[in-house]
C-alpha cells in the first residue's frame, strides 16, 4: 500500500484518547450533552480559553459544525465574508448556502484574510447605493491556521475582530487544524486569543489526533430557553449527538497536559523537515509550510520515483492555472518515518 498525503484525518485516534474512550466504554452517561464529562470538559474549555462563560457542542465534523455555528450567529438572509480560499467556499459543497447564506470572497495568495481588504470590502457593500437590493453582510469566516497552512497572528485576529465589531458582524474561526496552529513555532496566538478574538469558533478533532468530531464554542452567557432553542435548531439539522460525551471526553483527554499542543507540534515539525529537504533538491514550492501542510508545484520525474518508492503526493487544487500538489502530516509521523521520506525524496532526484 502506498504512503499517501492527502489529509490527517486518515487514521484512527492518538493512544491516551483511544485509551481514554476505551476506560469509559462500559459506563453509562445521560444522553444529548446533559452528561458530567460534557460539564467536566466544558469547565475546562472556559480554563483554558480565559472566558467567565460560554457553551460548548460536539459536532460530528467540520461542515457540520460550520454550518450549524454560521447559521446561528448569521442573521437570516445576510451573507458571510470569507477568502478566496475558505473552506466553506470552495470544499463544503454549499452546504452554507443551503442554508440561506451567500458567501461574498475576497481574494487572497496565502488564504489569510487582511483587516484592511475586509474593511475596505464592507464599507463598499454598506455604501452601495443599491444597498437593500444586495446581500449585506452578518458574519466573517477565517481558519487558524489558514486552508494553506498559513498564521494569523495575535493582532492580525484582533484587527480582524475589530473591524467586524466596527461593522457590527460575527466572526467565527474555523479551527479543523488549529492543533497544528498552536503547535507552531512562529504562533503567537494562543487558545485564549481564539476565543477573545471571535464569536464562535470550534476545536478541531477529526485531524487533531481525536478518533472522530469536533468541538464548538460560542460565547456568552445563556439563558435555560436559548440554550433549548439551539438545542432544537441542532435536531433539526441533524446535528445533535446522540452520544455527544463520546466526543467530549476526547477532548477533555486532548486539552489535558498539553497533548493536542503537542500532536500539532509532531505534524509541523514534519512538515518542515521534509520542506527543507525539498528545498535542497530543487522542488519547487508554491509557499513556505509554516504548520503541517506542504504545498508544492510538479516534478513529474521527482514525484514517478517517490511513487516507486512507495509514496504518493496528491493533486491538491488548480492556482493561477498551475496544479498544486500538497503534502499533509500527522501526529504519527516520527524521526523514522521522516528520515525513510527524506532517503527516498534524495534518491529520487
Amino acid at each position: 500500500m502506498l504512503n499517501t498525503f492527502a489529509s490527517d484525518y486518515n487514521i484512527g485516534a492518538c493512544p491516551e484518547v483511544f485509551k481514554s474512550i476505551r476506560d469509559m466504554n462500559f459506563t453509562k452517561f445521560d444522553a444529548y450533552q446533559t452528561d458530567s464529562i460534557s460539564e467536566e470538559c466544558k469547565r475546562l474549555v472556559l480554563e483554558k480559553c480565559k472566558l467567565d462563560d460560554a457553551e460548548i457542542f460536539a459536532f460530528s465534523g467540520g461542515t457540520q459544525a460550520n454550518s450549524v455555528l454560521l447559521d446561528f450567529i448569521t442573521p437570516p438572509r445576510k451573507a458571510i465574508i470569507a477568502t478566496s480560499f475558505s473552506h466553506i467556499s470552495v470544499h463544503e459543497a454549499g452546504a452554507v448556502e443551503a442554508l440561506g447564506h451567500k458567501i461574498i470572497t475576497i481574494q487572497s495568495k496565502d488564504g489569510k484574510l487582511d483587516a484592511n481588504d475586509l474593511e475596505k470590502k464592507l464599507s463598499c457593500i454598506r455604501n452601495d447605493v443599491n444597498f437593500g437590493h444586495t446581500s449585506d453582510v452578518g458574519s466573517c469566516f477565517i481558519t487558524q491556521p489558514t486552508e494553506l497552512g498559513t498564521l494569523y497572528s495575535k493582532k492580525e485576529l484582533k484587527d480582524i475582530y475589530d473591524v467586524c465589531g466596527k461593522y457590527r458582524i460575527s466572526l467565527h474561526v474555523d479551527g479543523a487544524r488549529l492543533a497544528y496552529a498552536l503547535g507552531a513555532d512562529d504562533n503567537d496566538a494562543e487558545l485564549e486569543h481564539i476565543a477573545k478574538f471571535s464569536d464562535s469558533f470550534y476545536i478541531g478533532g477529526n485531524k487533531c489526533g481525536a478518533l472522530f468530531g469536533e468541538l464548538g464554542v460560542l460565547k456568552g452567557k445563556w439563558t435555560n430557553s436559548q440554550k433549548y432553542d439551539f438545542l432544537s435548531r441542532r435536531k433539526s439539522m441533524g446535528a445533535l449527538l446522540a452520544k455527544s460525551f463520546l466526543v467530549t471526553a476526547q477532548f477533555l483527554e486532548l486539552l489535558s497536559n498539553g497533548l493536542y499542543e503537542q500532536i500539532g507540534k509532531k505534524g509541523d515539525y514534519a512538515a518542515k523537515k521534509i520542506s527543507k529537504c525539498l528545498e535542497r533538491n530543487n522542488v519547487e514550492l508554491y509557499m513556505s509550510a509554516m504548520t503541517n501542510q506542504i504545498f508544492l508545484l510538479p516534478d513529474d520525474n521527482m514525484l514517478k520515483r517517490l511513487e516507486r518508492a512507495g509514496y504518493q503526493v496528491p493533486d491538491w487544487d488548480n492556482i493561477d492555472g498551475k496544479m498544486v500538489k500538497r503534502m499533509v502530516f500527522d501526529w504519527t509521523w516520527g524521526e523514522e518515518s521522516i528520515k525513510g521520506l527524506i532517503e527516498a525524496i534524495e534518491n529520487a532526484r
